[in-house]
């Protein structure tokens, strides 16, 4: 059987999704405030789709390393 992933695992996938928030964020800014420059405002819509992907990412790391931490499994 293949072997079960770590808390560790579940850790560094909602980190990527915490990094995944915080850059769509600073896609959004950068937008509005036309960092990128004039029309590029589909930045932020995008950016706000990226933000919106890492809560997801985070909402479900944070529940497999529920499931992690608290070793309920397969223990024969």
């Amino acid at each position: 059987m293949a072997e079960q992933p770590k808390a560790t695992d579940w850790n560094m996938i909602v980190w990527v999704g915490v990094s995944d928030i915080v850059v769509g964020a600073g896609l959004v800014v950068a937008a509005y405030t036309d960092m990128f420059g004039e029309g590029l405002q589909i930045l932020a819509l995008v950016g706000g789709v990226m933000a919106l992907a890492g809560v997801g990412i985070v909402v479900f790391g944070r529940h497999k390393l529920s499931q992690a931490e608290a070793g309920h499994g397969d223990l024969n």
